[in-house]
């Protein structure tokens, strides 16, 4: 065209024949998503939602087995004795513990792509389905791990035995839960005392533990930042009165509070989810407003993961997809599973 008419411009323009329009672009971009790998990137960037707290409260501890004994020495305890000259030394025997997780399971979800689908994608809504994938396998996930954390799957095994997540009698040497509603420092000072109380399951000695995350519904989230937030602590007290029936108060400020810095608060939507729903804890609101948790975190529960999200695209050339007219399927399977390793870690703090 530009030898026949050269220097001339419009001559591409009022030219007769094929020509190429913005229509013929429409689905570029997800061609290129598919071909690319883009797809894959937004599945497990999906999976990886900052909303999601299961990973905070539950570290990963990988395995290659579907629901294992773990095995443990007990504590030798409190055996050492004054001994006078020429006597023996007094014998420390190492005993058997051990805990047991539960069998693993898959989570696993596809998505196809069709060619329709290809064509007519003038919004990138491939792109966000895609996404959905990793969203609904994460959030199962989720919803797996807070029901551990509430004590809805109760699966802590010792010793061959089946206990409770939470105790309100002392079981194992511990008591993990009882009534203490979020008012201000003194409910946390209530709840660090039951975690000072606590004893080695064999040998009844005091276990050294440091509480640094609380988990709240989110009808107390404000409260908890608010008490963690505090810049000053006042006390008032009076003697031989209490403070409303005092004429005069003996008012003490302190800059501060007495656990700023100590915890990190935590905090969804799908824990209150579970405490209201018929087959979670089936508590009212107000009790699942009041119910929070105080822990070490990562100590009491592991998620035992047989393998991560992987995410694997189909052959475009089999027989079957051709036939219905597939061009790409995606499959996302994660295998693991929620377990309790050491309840004297938790503590749990019901409204009633």
């Amino acid at each position: 065209m530009e030898s026949g008419f050269p220097n001339e411009k419009r001559a591409l323009v009022e030219a007769t024949g094929f020509g190429l329009d913005p229509s013929a672009f429409l689905n570029i971009n997800t061609f290129t998503s598919i071909v690319g790998g883009l797809v894959e990137v937004k599945i497990l960037e999906a999976f990886q939602n900052p909303a999601l707290i299961a990973d905070q409260l539950m570290p990963v501890e990988a395995t290659k087995l579907n629901g294992q004994k773990i095995i443990g020495v007990q504590n030798i305890g409190d055996r050492g004795r004054k001994r006078s000259p020429g006597e023996t030394h007094p014998r420390a025997q190492f005993g058997e513990r051990w805990i047991e997780t539960p069998e693993t399971r898959e989570n696993a979800l596809a998505i196809d792509v069709l060619k329709e689908t290809v064509f007519f994608d003038l919004t990138g809504s491939l792109m966000r389905q895609a996404a959905s994938v990793g969203d609904e396998l994460a959030y199962r996930k989720e919803l797996e791990v807070i029901d551990t954390i509430l004590g809805v799957s109760n699966t802590f095994k010792y010793n061959g035995t089946t206990y409770n997540t939470y105790q309100t009698s002392r079981t194992l040497g511990y008591l993990n839960s009882h009534v203490n509603q979020l008012v201000d420092w003194t409910s946390l000072q209530s709840s660090l005392m039951l975690f000072v109380k606590m004893q080695d399951p064999h040998t009844d000695k005091r276990l050294l533990i440091t509480p640094n995350t609380i988990l709240v519904n989110p009808a107390r989230l404000a409260t908890a930042n608010l008490i963690l937030g505090a810049s000053v602590t006042d006390r008032r007290t009076t003697p031989g009165a209490t403070q409303a029936t005092a004429d005069t108060l003996n008012i003490s400020s302190t800059p501060g509070n007495p656990y700023s810095g100590q915890y990190t608060v935590l905090s969804s939507p799908l824990v209150e989810q579970r405490c209201l729903a018929a087959d979670g804890l089936n508590l009212n609101q107000a009790n699942t407003d009041g119910l929070w948790f105080t822990m070490e975190k990562g100590k009491s529960f592991r998620y035992m993961q047989n393998y991560p999200l992987t995410v694997t695209q189909a052959s475009p050339n089999q027989y079957e997809m051709l036939d219905k007219g597939i061009v790409a399927t995606y499959f996302a399977n994660e295998r693991g599973i929620p377990s309790t390793w050491s309840p004297w870690h938790i503590v749990k703090n019901n409204n009633v």
